[in-house]
């Protein structure tokens, strides 16, 4: 036990040395991609399958309408009338303070996600580079996603101001958060034996899955890690929807903070 005891890996030294490495740029980059190989989208599955089947697309269209047309049917339909015999205005009374607190809380949760969501906008983006015949599949997954994470923002804070209460912001936050996510969802539909879509879900899969082991050593990686290295300028004219991805998440806390000062100065 001794010998076994003094062969094995010291993890703390491992630590150490790891944290003495220079961060490599573009992991943030590598994760994303990776985590799409792995847990894919019906865009990022679309992409990579050879064919089309009739509940690939069903499925395709039912992700669109969710994210897309659900939460501009919110934005569009809910009015802020403030001269409403229901509407009810906040002070500086402690439940105001304490629907504030919530609002707020809720908000910077649903923007969290949308961060994750940016990250699968650029990973379909970069997959749209490796086979850029392929390229639909992926400019709309991008599109929708985008347009997502707009109308669920605008969606979820148009409905703070008509019905600023608890229970309502509780209620309305779990609803239009899942929907970043219904393309994920919907793909354990897809994986049920006999459907006509199984068979073109798990070739799919298996190629994503040696997508993901070549990525590290592949050429498009090798290209993106010097495209990072150079000006913003030179990022910008190069690769442009990598250079606005990254520069979304930057924006979203921009835009989270300009939102919960609203929510705090609401009357």
């Amino acid at each position: 036990s001794e010998s076994l005891a003094g062969s094995g890996t010291d993890l703390a030294e491992v630590l150490r040395v790891e944290s003495l490495e220079q961060p490599d740029p573009i992991a943030a980059a590598d994760d994303t991609v990776c985590a799409t190989c792995t847990d894919p989208g019906i865009f990022a599955v679309l992409w990579a399958s050879n064919t089309i089947t009739w509940d690939t697309c069903l499925v395709t269209f039912f992700s669109v309408i969710l994210q897309v047309f659900i939460p501009l049917r919110v934005i569009v339909d809910i009015e802020v009338n403030p001269f409403a015999e229901d509407f009810q205005r906040l002070d500086n009374s402690p439940d105001s303070w304490c629907l504030r607190l919530t609002a707020i809380l809720l908000t910077t949760y649903l923007y969290s996600t949308f961060i994750g969501t940016v990250n699968r906008i650029m990973a379909l983006h970069l997959l749209s580079e490796i086979l850029p015949s392929r390229w639909f599949p992926c400019y709309l997954g991008a599109v929708v996603l985008f347009l997502c994470i707009i109308f669920t923002g605008l969606g979820t804070f148009k409905l703070f101001l008509s019905t600023p209460r608890i229970t309502d912001m509780l209620m309305n936050s779990v609803a239009l958060n899942f929907l970043p996510d219904v393309d994920k969802a919907f793909m354990s539909f897809l994986g049920v034996p006999g459907t006509p879509g199984a068979v073109t879900v798990a070739e799919a899969k298996q190629r994503l899955q040696k997508m993901k082991e070549l990525w590290p050593e592949s050429t498009q990686r090798q290209g993106l890690s010097k495209w990072i290295m150079v000006g913003y300028c030179e990022q910008l004219r190069g690769r442009p929807m990598v250079f606005l991805c990254m520069l979304c998440p930057h924006v979203l806390i921009s835009a989270l903070a300009l939102q919960c000062g609203i929510i705090v100065f609401r009357t």
